[in-house]
């Protein structure tokens, strides 16, 4: 029986390379493992996606809708949740940061907004580093550095004999999504509140008059 200690986001960040069929090769990607240059956009959009599900299939979190009003007063809905009980030491990187920013009921974009302290440049990026941080703590990923020019890049890597054994958990993760994703009335205000709470922290260039 294969060992399995990864959250579904670290499940999606270690198999990018078949999750995401995105790629970029200008800015805002990620070089994966594979030596694909992931979008990080679609990427970090379905890694926090996958984390929310995996604390509703683990009865940690419950979600509910609730009519809320919206600019100019006219009424709208909008996703919350709430925690259900205490998270195991098996709840890490964006799944555990998420848990802990549902306090009673919570909106899902301002827990999604607070997965980063400070606003960024590229808050996409920095959502899937949580996940690769948590990947080199398990030692499912590990670090080199390259010397370009005067500048040390780093590039992670992982052994792909090992990740290979756990496709079939991949797998399973990516069937969980897909019948969140047929839930259409909730899924929708998921993916936007995913989405908004994301960029809300994109950092803001200003300029002098």
């Amino acid at each position: 029986m294969i060992k399995n200690n990864l959250t579904y986001s670290e499940l999606i960040y270690l198999f990018a390379d078949k999750a995401i069929s995105e790629r970029s090769k200008i800015f805002n990607y990620d070089i994966h493992p594979t030596n694909e240059k992931i979008a990080v956009k679609p990427l970090s959009h379905k890694m926090v996606i996958a984390a929310l599900v995996n604390l509703i299939e683990k009865g940690l979190i419950s979600l509910s809708i609730k009519d809320v009003k919206k600019l100019f007063f006219f009424n709208g809905k909008d996703i919350f949740g709430k925690q259900l009980k205490e998270a195991g030491s098996d709840i890490t990187g964006i799944e555990k940061k998420l848990f802990d920013n549902f306090k009673n009921e919570t909106e899902v974009r301002k827990a999604i907004y607070y997965l980063l302290d400070d606003d960024e440049t590229s808050p996409w990026g920095q959502i899937v580093r949580i996940s690769k941080d948590s990947l080199l703590e398990k030692n499912y990923l590990y670090m080199e550095k390259e010397r370009k020019n005067i500048f040390s890049v780093k590039r992670y890597l992982y052994d792909e004999i090992k990740i290979k054994e756990m496709m079939p958990i991949y797998e399973e993760a990516e069937n969980t999504l897909k019948k969140f994703s047929n839930k259409n009335d909730i899924y929708k205000l998921v993916e936007g509140a995913v989405k908004n709470g994301i960029a809300s922290r994109l950092e803001q260039s200003t300029t002098d008059d």
